[in-house]
């Protein structure tokens, strides 16, 4: 593929993963909005995130496996255009619960555009570049996540969704034009029943489940999950509360702005250390995971009891910065470890773990937390830290079976090139 094709589809794929996180986390802006016109709790405001993930977590496997067999530009193409409908129709339900119900069908649509997008963007570029690549396509994460605060905590809630559901549509029409083929692999066009199929997907995720180090990754993985999303569910509403000078509309724009050059950066500077790590270990990308979370955790203590506006600031700039590092690293290991034919499945099967598992209760879980202390929030809010401390510890072991599992997957790439499922090098 020539670089200026693959670069378009770089941008275009980036620019829809902006749209996803905007659309996902639109929402984290409008506690006051929502508290004053439904009357939630923090718990209640925290139970709208894990309907969201719970939903995108137990639809993300189906949808990875169906990513390995169907046409991925229809895939993309409907999951963006579902997602957009549903986040536009928030801005006119007048009920608490259907609005979860929405938000519950934008994680699920969501779910489906993940894995292929990454397995995509890992295709049709080069494999020393794969890290800082993914990192790029992340960079829409957090000017997502950014400019959704910013929207949510600015705009009436009819117009926030309005405006960031709108973009999906026609961005989502553009994938049905992208030069990709259909699948990755040459398809089996054997007609097998639904049962076939079932032992197959089955047996692919047992497979998936053996590589030890997917195994360790998946422990880390829920942990940190669970710390990113304690952090962006409450985040603008804990400094408005507890830090002097703060509004809310004021923290949905400077956290907006702070999220975006903080992220970006952060999501570049990860992805090469990454590559260039890889270089010289097999576990080099694994290690810059580790790495970037073991350096956040003081800075994400300080972000919780640091009052000053400018060390404040600092300090959260740090902690998204180095807390981002993951991103691209970790999606390109699984591509490092897994069989291509199993690419989407397995991106699918640990996203829908960390999300299930971490994400998915980590916005009841702390709000819970927030409603019970003595302190408020401030003190639940120190939970993301020790989570993301604490999953380093099985990032670093994940480090010793990086090379073993890559070991076998590149002699299984090498048999499936030469049988013809996987075009040469």
């Amino acid at each position: 593929m020539k670089r200026s094709t693959a670069r378009w589809i770089l941008l275009l794929l980036t620019a829809i993963n902006f749209v996803n996180y905007m659309d996902r986390f639109v929402i984290a802006g409008m506690y006051d909005a929502l508290h004053t016109e439904f009357g939630i709790s923090n718990a209640e405001f925290g139970l709208l995130t894990t309907i969201t993930f719970g939903l995108h977590a137990a639809t993300t496997i189906p949808f990875g496996w169906l990513a390995d067999r169907w046409n991925r530009r229809w895939l993309v193409f409907g999951a963006v255009a579902s997602w957009s409908i549903a986040t536009i129709l928030c801005a006119v339900v007048k009920d608490f619960w259907m609005l979860a119900a929405l938000r519950g069908f934008v994680g699920l649509a969501e779910a489906a555009y993940g894995p292929v997008s990454i397995v995509i963007l890992c295709e049709i570029f080069p494999e020393e570049k794969k890290a800082q690549t993914i990192g790029i396509y992340n960079v829409g994460m957090f000017l997502g996540t950014g400019v959704g605060l910013a929207m949510g905590a600015s705009l009436s809630r009819h117009l926030a969704f309005i405006v960031v559901g709108a973009p999906g549509l026609a961005l989502g029409a553009l994938a049905l034009i992208m030069p990709v083929s259909a699948t990755r692999v040459v398809q089996d066009t054997r007609r097998t029943s639904l049962r076939e199929k079932a032992h197959l997907f089955w047996s692919q995720l047992t497979h998936l489940m053996s590589l030890r180090t997917l195994r360790w990754m998946l422990v880390g993985g829920v942990l940190v999950s669970f710390s990113a999303g304690g952090y962006i569910t409450f985040v603008q509403t804990f400094v408005a509360r507890f830090k002097p000078g703060f509004t809310a509309q004021s923290t949905g724009i400077t956290l907006g702005v702070v999220s975006l050059i903080a992220g970006a950066s952060g999501l570049l500077v990860g992805g090469m250390l990454a590559d260039r790590l890889q270089k010289k270990y097999a576990y080099g990308r694994l290690l810059a995971v580790a790495l970037g979370f073991l350096i956040c955790t003081p800075f994400g203590i300080g972000t919780v009891y640091l009052d000053d506006k400018l060390p404040f600031l600092i300090s959260a700039f740090l902690l998204i910065f180095f807390m981002v590092w993951y991103n691209g690293p970790i999606s390109a290991v699984i591509d490092d470890c897994v069989d291509p034919k199993e690419a989407a499945s397995a991106q699918a099967a640990f996203n829908f773990v960390i999300h299930l598992l971490g994400t998915a209760p980590a916005g009841i879980a702390i709000g819970a937390a927030a409603d019970a202390s003595p302190a408020g929030s401030r003190l639940a809010f120190v939970l993301p830290t020790i989570a993301a401390l604490a999953g380093v510890a099985f990032f670093f072991v994940g480090c010793r079976h990086v090379r073993r599992d890559m070991d076998e997957r590149n002699r299984r790439v090498e048999e499936e090139r030469a049988a013809g499922l996987l075009p040469a090098a």
